[in-house]
């Protein structure tokens, strides 16, 4: 009865029904099929040959598969249907694990039924356990490297163009003559507005909004591997932040009377820095949680990070360089944190276990058995 009700809920888990308010169409969730072209073509050749599909779309970035059906159908039989065929579906990385086992080390593995364990056959399966799940860290980081590869070319590009107009204002001097461009767009309403924007930065708002976001109720976040991240990105931007603004001391602009009283040195910008950082992986990580609303989610997410950097030249805080160095810096550090929690999180998919299982990584000629 317990393995009955285990094997029904990892059912669940692979197909996750999504609402749609429109007849004769279902969208559903498959995380299997995230970054995973071969499931995608696997899911419509076999739904497309089903009588009474009429069309099937498979999206491996959103992980998302929009099903369009006929009257014949309901919705539990299209999900049943579904679950089968992603059960059914022939694992990609049995093809790649042959090149694990290929580059094993010999590794000694015990006999699995001694008739006297000893204390060294604790010690080599210790070990045993240790090489395993190097070999699957090793097989998971190649493949998140050569999955986010046309992802982390788009960033350093981001990062470069940050680099390089930062370098040109400086070079140029004309850090003073925007400041002093903004200065003449100052009004009573703009003024409460960037205020406003800048207290979103602050870092003490920002701890509270991850603590918030820790000890809130829902499941998605509380305990979560999400909440996890996005507090080591915070902690970590905070950290990273503090030691640059040491390291390169440079003194904030005094061009006006400011609005606001600020202390501590002034490259790089840390609210630009930090609204990078924390308000771009909480996008990006509602984004994937409701992919049906991920383009509204990116959008506000980037005007907010625009709006608090604009708002600390606005007020007279920060030199521009500053803030495109924190955004830069911002940039890098959360490229950083996505590609770990991504990595952690196929690392921890149950799937991966079980195919790493089945093909017996440990069991071939080049590992010797100890007795």
């Amino acid at each position: 009865m317990i393995n009955y009700f285990k094997i029904q809920s990892q059912e669940n888990l692979l197909v996750q029904s999504l609402h749609t308010a429109i007849k004769g169409r279902a969208r559903y969730k498959i995380p299997k099929l995230y970054h995973s072209k071969s499931l995608k073509t696997y899911l419509e050749d076999q739904l497309s040959q089903t009588e009474g599909i009429k069309q099937v779309r498979a999206n491996p970035w959103s992980g998302n598969i929009l099903i369009t059906f006929s009257k014949k159908w309901s919705h539990e039989r299209l999900t049943l249907v579904l679950k089968e065929i992603v059960l059914n579906y022939p694992h990609p990385q049995a093809a790649s694990l042959s090149q694990v086992k290929e580059q094993a080390p010999l590794i000694p593995i015990l006999n699995p039924n001694p008739t006297n364990p000893t204390p060294a056959h604790l010690s080599v399966a210790n070990g045993q356990n240790k090489a395993a799940s190097w070999l699957v860290m090793k097989m998971l980081l190649d493949k998140q490297i050569q999955r986010a590869s046309q992802p982390l070319i788009s960033v350093w590009a981001a990062v470069s163009l940050l680099g390089i107009a930062s370098s040109l204002l400086y070079v140029r001097g004309l850090d003073k003559t925007i400041l002093l461009l903004i200065q003449k767009l100052h009004t009573p309403l703009l003024d409460r507005i960037m205020l406003g924007l800048t207290f979103l930065g602050e870092p003490v708002v920002i701890l509270l909004i991850c603590m918030g976001i820790i000890i809130s109720p829902s499941r998605q976040w509380k305990r979560s591997q999400k909440a996890t991240t996005l507090g080591i990105a915070t902690l970590g931007g905070i950290g990273l932040n503090y030691w640059l603004k040491v390291l390169f001391g440079r003194i904030r602009p005094a061009l006006w009377e400011r609005l606001i009283n600020v202390s501590h040195h002034s490259f790089p910008s840390g609210h630009a820095m930090m609204s990078m950082i924390t308000y771009g992986l909480l996008g990006y990580l509602l984004g994937r949680q409701y992919p049906q609303w991920r383009r509204q989610i990116y959008t506000v997410s980037l005007i907010l990070i625009l709006g608090i950097g604009f708002s600390r030249l606005y007020l007279g805080v920060h030199w521009p360089t500053d803030v495109l160095a924190g955004y830069a810096v911002g940039l890098i550090w959360l490229s950083i944190c996505i590609l770990a929690w991504e990595g952690w999180n196929e690392y921890k998919n149950p799937s991966i276990k079980e195919s790493l299982t089945s093909n017996q990584i440990y069991s071939s000629p080049r590992i010797k058995m100890v007795t």
